[in-house]
């Protein structure tokens, strides 16, 4: 599978770089994680 890209209103992408930064991940790997952790919990 080809890597995606999806467009991010700046303000949650400001929010998603202090988010990562504060867990020690970087911001694509800590998306993944967000997105991993909704899903199973569904």
């Amino acid at each position: 599978m080809s890597m995606k890209q999806v467009k991010v209103n700046p303000v949650y992408y400001q929010m998603l770089l202090e988010r990562s930064k504060k867990a020690g991940k970087k911001p694509e790997n800590h998306l993944a994680d967000l997105i991993a952790a909704d899903y199973q919990s569904k």
